[in-house]
């Protein structure tokens, strides 16, 4: 009885560990973007925000994106590109195929003046777009990204740097950092059910040591000096 038990176990736990490396994973979400109208810098007439998809398994896969727009303030338009090419604004769905453990970009435009490079008569707003990417063979196997993109009238130094806080390397198997700013001043580590695994202050630049932790998925939260969440990004440990 206890051979059969033995190899139940064995199976559910093969079957466990490949339906977890055959899971399709994303980075940062929700994904930000932000621009200002009187800074030619941060690209006011293309914004573009790029979010990491990670395909599972070890085998080519045919994946799928669809777009949904929850809100768009009047004159705006949205493009995705995925690992083929950048589609047409009217593209609102695609396939795409990508080898298992590679990673591609799923970039999402915004062109407040309705075309590439335009800024005329373009208005301030805040765009909200999802993107669902899932295997074509298997769509449980998904998920949903969400980008927020922010166009400004006049620069706000502080919010356009917590747009561009970034976790790098991401997947990462031991340490992280997040990219040069004068905002962060804490950092705190979540399971994916909330629990904190790590909780520090921290300098600019400083490398973060995760370890020590179970490999899955995590959330980062940063905290400014007022200890208010600026920004919380997703982090894969190997």
């Amino acid at each position: 009885m206890k051979k059969y038990l033995y190899t139940f176990a064995f199976l559910l736990i093969g079957i466990m560990v490949q339906a977890q490396t055959d899971t399709l994973v994303v980075g940062e979400n929700p994904a930000y973007g932000y621009a200002t109208l009187d800074d030619p810098a941060t690209s006011p007439g293309d914004i573009s925000v790029h979010v990491d998809v990670i395909a599972g398994g070890t085998d080519s896969r045919v994946y799928v994106w669809e777009r949904s727009i929850i809100s768009l303030p009047l004159g705006w338009r949205s493009a995705v590109c995925d690992l083929n090419i950048c589609h047409l604004p009217t593209v609102g769905t695609e396939e795409f195929s990508q080898m298992g453990g590679d990673t591609s970009d799923i970039i999402l435009h915004i062109y407040p003046g309705g075309a590439p490079g335009n800024t005329t008569n373009a208005m301030p707003g805040t765009a909200e777009v999802h993107v669902r990417v899932y295997e074509r063979d298997n769509p449980a196997n998904e998920e949903n990204i969400i980008y927020f993109v922010t166009l400004d009238a006049t620069t706000g130094t502080t919010q356009l740097e917590a747009q561009r806080l970034k976790v790098y390397p991401n997947p990462t198997s031991d340490v992280f950092r997040i990219t040069d700013n004068t905002l962060v001043k804490r950092v705190r580590v979540l399971n994916i059910i909330g629990k904190p695994a790590m909780d520090r202050n921290i300098q600019n630049g400083e490398q973060l040591s995760i370890a020590h932790l179970r490999a899955g998925m995590y959330l980062v939260q940063m905290f400014d000096d007022k200890n208010e969440v600026v920004k919380t990004v997703r982090l894969l440990k190997e």
